[in-house]
Order: structure tokens, then C-alpha cells, then sequence
């Protein structure tokens, strides 16, 4: 996949203008114009960190590469759809500041929390019950 037909596929997915992913990214509009015309054919490092920085479904790895893939697969997903625990864990503390502030992110860690907190409870309820039957 050219990179162009990236771009195209960003802005389709995220449905936004052209004129708002420039603002998000801080590309030009002279550089936007150049990849979309296809003059550009590479992003420079600081563009494409920009781009997966503000749209994380978009890897730095896929931007970049010239391979004609148009798979932008996560990297810590591996056979039989396994996570990758090290790979994963070296993401998350990569982005760790836009994750904990990704409202999907708290809801999950906060039902992990009260799950945490009712078994915890649990627990205490049936050793008490064990020590009165003693």
C-alpha cells in the first residue's frame, strides 16, 4: 500500500477532513498535499511518530514501511492470536499516559478493581463463616 493510499485510509476510517488531520498532526499543507499527490512517497520519522501519537490504531511500523503491505497488524499479537506478554507490556508503557487517560481504559480498570474488590470480600466473608463453624 502506497503511502498515500495510508493517508486516504486514515482519513476514511477516522472520518475527518483533511484540513482537521493536518491541524491534529502538524503536517503542512504543502507536505499533505505532496504525500497525497504521491511527489511524497515517504514519511519522515517525526511525521509518522506524529501521526501514530495522535491516531494509535495507525503503527509507526506500518507508516513507515515501503513493503507495499497494507496490513497494520499489531505486532504483539502472534499465532493463534496469543499476546505477546513482553511486546504488549513494552507498548503500554510506551503510551501509558494516553492510555490511562482513554475513558474505555478506566471503565475496564475500574470493573478489574471492583472484581478485585467483591472477591477480596468474598474471601474474607467465607473465612469468617469457616472460623464460626469451628
Amino acid at each position: 500500500m502506497e503511502l498515500k493510499e495510508k493517508i486516504e485510509k486514515i482519513l476514511l476510517e477516522e472520518e475527518i477532513k483533511a484540513s482537521d488531520f493536518m491541524s491534529i498532526t502538524g503536517i503542512s499543507k504543502t507536505a499533505f498535499y505532496a504525500i497525497r499527490n504521491g511527489k511524497t512517497r515517504k514519511l519522515s520519522e517525526e511525521t509518522a511518530k506524529s501521526i501514530s501519537d495522535n491516531f494509535p490504531k495507525y503503527q509507526y511500523k506500518w507508516l513507515m514501511s515501503s513493503d507495499g503491505s497494507d496490513s497494520n497488524k499489531q505486532d504483539y499479537i502472534g499465532k493463534n492470536n496469543q499476546i505477546k506478554v513482553d511486546e504488549f507490556v513494552d507498548i503500554f508503557f510506551l503510551y501509558q499516559e494516553k492510555i490511562e487517560e482513554n475513558e474505555r481504559f478506566q471503565t475496564y480498570k475500574e470493573s478489574v478493581e471492583k472484581d478485585a474488590i467483591i472477591k477480596y470480600q468474598h474471601d474474607l466473608i467465607n473465612k469468617m463463616n469457616k472460623k464460626k463453624e469451628e
